[in-house]
């Protein structure tokens, strides 16, 4: 396929990549066109799109999870491929614009508008308190600076570059732990059959790969189960383009296209390697240390169990169905009540058409997301949506999506009460214990098309449907409320202050 916009080095460079004529074309007209925004139908509240589970519900669900253990079907995944650059951005852009810094400066910083210079301030202050500050040289009142820089450059540390899973989060008395360690000890409670092996999937970094498989297999934290570490990079396949406002590709210096990792909804394909059944999926900055996380645990076992007896009674309702032996409006209940899916209207009218359209609603992939009240941190949120099959179903949803010219999809979008701290659970295998073709349940009208201004033009950027937005977007979807002590991100360097990540007292 030839492209008036492309040459025949172009083509090569795609191919090189993997990516296909097809997906060069689906690339190049969503750059030009752009996506639909989404049709909110009205936020999701406790009661209507997200369950609150009662005491008795717990007790239920807690032990339909551990029997999912003891089947040895439950796997976690863990997007882990993040620099930590963002972590210290701050402390990085005061490295590189202030030439010296004293003890005696700090007061002003601490006081002043800068707010990376007040971060700074903070985190000299109370530097004793970080899990890696035994990894610091001394500081001397008098010239502050070489412990930023040991701390982030290539002549120490190195932090502004390691993956984030790498950077020491907690400390053990004389000992530490990274977040990747956390995520071992996390997984030894809830994803550990009694016999078997507990599988763990990282997506890592592609330069950083061998030194992240070195950490984990020489972690003493392997020695708490018998862990399957397995580990993936991003696919080359899954990059995207970039244009100019009028749609014609970026290129670089060279006059290569200039490609760009296409954001973490290329990383279905990477869950779908993975080959699991029942698997946790949980950002790799989100983990507290021992003392704190026995909440932690309950909830990942009260959503796995939701998974499990959702998913067992959905594929009971779909043997029935093919074997005509289901009340269909029944089966339409269970949909509208414990799947959460508003189907099309007339669609009740028609008992074949009926039938046909809950076979294929139970026949899906499914997740099940814990969500937490909205106390002001930033991520998308659980919505009611309205899709051009008619249907009315529960997505992930964020503030990109949307019609930022409409004042009623801004309105209900800002009625959200709680949002997504990518806490979900998901179950990729059908009735019959076969892998899903994920692919087939993406929607590809949910991808992101943001805009930037470079060298004084505007330049698109093209992202794949998020993997729990587009990506997950034809999955049977059910939100369950979770205390906010579930949620413990690590976004700068300055929430490892928070009580959250310190050792107990």
């Amino acid at each position: 396929m030839e492209h008036h916009d492309l040459n025949d080095r172009d083509l090569e460079q795609l191919t090189t990549r993997g990516i296909t004529a097809t997906e060069i074309e689906r690339q190049l007209d969503r750059l030009r066109s752009g996506f639909d925004s989404i049709d909110l139908a009205r936020a999701c509240t406790v009661g209507d799109g997200i369950e609150r589970i009662d005491t008795e519900g717990h007790a239920h669900y807690i032990d339909a999870h551990e029997q999912a253990m003891r089947d040895d079907r439950v796997g976690k995944f863990v997007p882990a491929s993040g620099a930590a650059s963002r972590m210290f951005a701050a402390l990085d852009r005061v490295l590189n614009t202030v030439e010296s810094i004293a003890d005696r400066d700090l007061d002003g910083w601490e006081a002043g508008e800068d707010p990376a210079r007040r971060d700074v301030a903070r985190f000299l202050r109370q530097i004793h308190r970080f899990a890696f500050s035994s990894q610091l040289p001394a500081p001397d009142k008098a010239n502050l600076r070489p412990v930023l820089e040991h701390l982030l450059t290539e002549s120490g540390l190195n932090f502004r570059v390691l993956p984030k899973g790498l950077i020491p989060f907690h400390r053990y008395g004389s000992t530490t732990r990274t977040s990747f360690e956390e995520h071992l000890a996390e997984a030894a409670q809830y994803v550990s059959p009694p016999v078997g092996e507990t599988e763990l999937h990282f997506t890592v970094a592609t330069d950083f790969a061998d030194a992240v498989r070195a950490h984990l297999e020489g972690s003493e934290l392997k020695r708490l189960a018998r862990f399957r570490l397995d580990f993936s990079t991003q696919l080359a396949s899954t990059d995207t383009m970039a244009a100019h406002a009028d749609g014609r590709p970026l290129r670089d210096a060279q006059g290569d296209l200039m490609m760009r990792p296409g954001g973490h909804g290329a990383l279905l394909t990477n869950l779908a390697v993975m080959g699991g059944d029942i698997v946790f999926i949980k950002n790799i900055d989100n983990v507290v240390p021992d003392h704190l996380r026995d909440e932690t645990i309950h909830y990942k076992k009260l959503l796995g169990g939701v998974l499990a007896d959702r998913q067992r009674q959905s594929f009971q309702w779909l043997q029935r169905l093919k074997s005509n032996q289901a009340d269909l409006k029944e089966a339409l209940v269970f949909l509208r009540e414990s799947l959460h899916v508003e189907p099309p209207d007339g669609i009740e009218n028609d008992d074949s058409g009926l039938r046909t359209y809950l076979i294929d609603r139970f026949d899906r992939p499914l997740r099940v997301c814990g969500m937490v009240r909205n106390e002001g941190e930033p991520g998308g949120g659980p919505f009611w949506v309205r899709t051009s099959s008619g249907e009315t179903t529960l997505q992930i949803v964020e503030g990109a999506q949307i019609d930022s010219n409409s004042t009623s999809q801004k309105s209900i979008f800002a009625q959200s009460t709680h949002f997504n701290p990518v806490d979900l659970v998901c179950g990729l295998r059908n009735a019959q214990g076969r892998a899903y073709d994920l692919q087939d349940f993406v929607d590809e009208d949910m991808g992101i098309l943001t805009e930037k201004s470079k060298d004084g033009q505007t330049v698109r950027a093209l992202e794949h449907p998020g993997l729990w937005n587009g990506s997950m977007a034809r999955w049977n979807t059910v939100f369950v409320e979770v205390p906010i002590a579930t949620f413990t991100p690590v976004k700068t360097v300055l929430d490892l202050l928070r009580p959250s990540h310190q050792p107990l007292a």
